[in-house]
C-alpha cells in the first residue's frame, strides 16, 4: 500500500504529492512545522505538540486554517490512514502560494501532514552513547520572544549536521556565539553534575520543550533535582554524564564531546534510568509521569 500524505484536507498517494513552486514555504523557508512520535497507534502528547505548533505559526503571523481540535483529528487521521502503530509525524504550515515577492497578503496557508518511519540514531548506540564534535556553527539569536517557532528556514542546522557528518559523528553540540549552550541539533541537552540534572533554560530556545518537558517529568518522579542553567562546553565536557532527548531520538546518552570522554565515556546511570522510564512511559507502562499519548 502506497504511503499516503494529508493535504489541505485530502488524503493523496505520497508519489503524487506536491507543493508549489509559488508556495512561500518552498521560495523563504516561510513556514513552520512540528515533530511528534506515535506509540501503539497514538501520538505522544498530541495536544501539546499541536498547541506549540499553532504557537509557532502565530510566531510567524500566519493563520491556520484549522482549529487545533481539527488539526488533531487531522494527525490522527493520517496516522489510521497509514496503518502505523510506531513512527514519526511530521506537520508542516506553510505561508501558502503567492507571488516571487514576499508580499504574504496574497498566500493561503497550506497544511501538510505526513506519518513515516524514523530512525534517528543506530539501534546499537543507544546503550554505548553518542560521540559529539562541537559545531563551529553557532546558533543566533532569532529576535523573538517565547514561545520560539520551529520554522522551515533552519540553515544552521543543516550546516550542523553537515559538520558533524564530516568529523564522523551524527550530532554536534550546538552553541550560541556567545559560548552558551543550545544543546544538539538533534535534541535537548542534559547534563548530570554534583548529583542534579541540568539543561539550558528556555531563553537560548530548546528546540523541543514538548519531549523536554517529559523528560522533566520523569526525573522529578525519581526524587532528583532538575535545573535550567545556563551552561558551557566545559560544564558539558567536565559533567559525570550526559544525555540527549528529543521526539525523533528520544533519550540517548553523549559518550563523547571532540574525541574526549564524557564521564565514564558510556551511558551512565542516571541516562540509563531516564531511556528506560521514557520507554516505559510512551508505551503505556509507567504510572503516567511523564504523561500519555493523546
Amino acid at each position: 500500500m502506497s504511503a499516503k500524505i494529508w493535504i489541505d484536507g485530502k488524503l493523496v498517494d505520497k508519489n503524487d504529492a506536491k507543493v508549489g513552486l509559488f508556495d512561500h514555504g518552498f521560495l523563504f523557508g516561510d513556514g513552520v512545522w512540528e515533530g511528534m512520535r506515535i506509540y501503539g497507534g497514538q501520538v505522544f502528547r498530541l495536544t501539546e505538540h499541536v498547541a506549540r505548533l499553532c504557537a509557532s505559526a502565530a510566531c510567524l503571523g500566519i493563520s491556520i486554517p484549522f482549529s487545533p481540535d481539527a488539526l488533531s483529528t487531522t494527525v490522527a487521521e493520517t496516522v489510521r490512514a497509514n496503518n502505523r502503530t510506531y513512527g514519526y509525524v511530521r506537520v508542516i504550515v506553510t505561508r501558502g502560494a503567492g507571488t516571487l515577492g514576499l508580499d504574504p497578503r496574497k498566500c493561503t496557508p497550506s497544511v501538510i501532514v505526513i506519518a513515516e518511519d524514523v530512525v534517528t540514531f543506530p539501534r546499537e548506540l543507544y546503550e554505548f552513547g553518542l560521540t559529539l564534535v562541537t559545531a563551529a556553527t553557532p546558533r543566533h539569536p532569532i529576535g523573538l520572544a517565547p514561545p520560539y517557532p520551529q520554522t522551515l528556514g533552519n540553515v544552521a542546522a543543516v550546516l550542523q549536521k553537515a559538520e558533524a557528518l564530516r568529523a564522523g559523528c551524527l550530532d554536534a553540540l550546538v552553541l550560541m556565539g556567545s559560548g552558551e549552550v543550545v544543546g544538539t541539533v538533534e535534541g535537548s541537552l542534559f547534563v548530570v553534575s554534583g548529583g542534579v540534572v541540568r539543561t539550558p533554560p528556555p531563553g537560548v530556545g530548546p528546540p523541543d520543550p514538548v519531549t523536554r518537558g517529559a523528560l522533566f517529568d520523569l526525573v522529578r518522579a525519581t526524587g532528583r533535582e532538575v535545573a535550567e542553567q545556563t551552561l558551557t562546553r566545559a560544564d558539558v565536557a567536565g559533567a559525570e554524564e550526559a544525555f540527549i532527548v528529543g521526539t525523533a531520538a528520544e533519550v540517548i546518552a553523549v559518550a563523547s564531546l571532540d574525541g574526549r570522554p564524557v564521564g565514564a565515556g558510556r551511558e551512565g546511570p542516571v541516562a540509563r534510568e531516564m531511556r528506560s522510564a521514557f520507554r516505559r512511559a510512551t508505551r503505556g507502562e509507567s504510572d503516567g509521569a511523564a504523561g500519555g499519548a493523546s
